[in-house]
């Protein structure tokens, strides 16, 4: 698995792919980190391209780490839950460029139906609850969530 994960990674930085890296960060952050900065920072220490953090669940500090190299933030129900209120700072400090959103379907539903099967329509709810928490209108997060994944995924 790893000769495949480098060998993917390889492949992408020599221009065999041209895909946004979508890495979830369960391996480590330490790990996924190093894997990066090898491949996504050019000699002079530039971001040559980006992509994206899936499912983000770590404090403000590790997110900077990831914008450092040009990556996205994507938030997903799991930032409405209580006991992850370390991602309050997160959703209040992270740049609105580099903020995407998500529903992880059919897992990881937003509350207040945290029980129940996620679906992409509940993207809706988070999008809802980081405009809360940021002060900020809802039509304008999603928006702004809106053109970044167009950016990203060039579409």
């Amino acid at each position: 698995m790893d000769n495949y994960f480098f060998n993917l990674f390889y492949k992408t930085k020599k221009g065999y792919f041209y895909l946004p890296y979508i890495l979830f960060e369960m391996i480590g952050e330490n790990l996924v980190f190093g894997v990066l900065r090898v491949f996504i920072l050019t000699k002079e220490g530039i971001p040559r391209s980006g992509g994206i953090i899936h499912c983000f669940d770590e404090d403000w500090e590790t997110a900077k780490k990831y914008l450092s190299l040009g990556m996205y933030v994507s938030l997903s129900g799991i930032c409405t839950y209580k006991e992850n209120s370390f991602l309050l700072e997160v959703i209040e400090k992270i740049p609105i460029e580099k903020l995407l959103l998500e529903t992880d379907s059919p897992y990881i539903s937003p509350e207040p139906n945290r029980t129940k099967r996620n679906n992409p329509s509940r993207v809706l709810d988070v999008a809802k609850f980081v405009s809360e928490v940021r002060k900020e209108p809802f039509e304008y997060i999603k928006e702004k969530v809106t053109e970044n994944a167009r950016k990203i995924f060039k579409i």
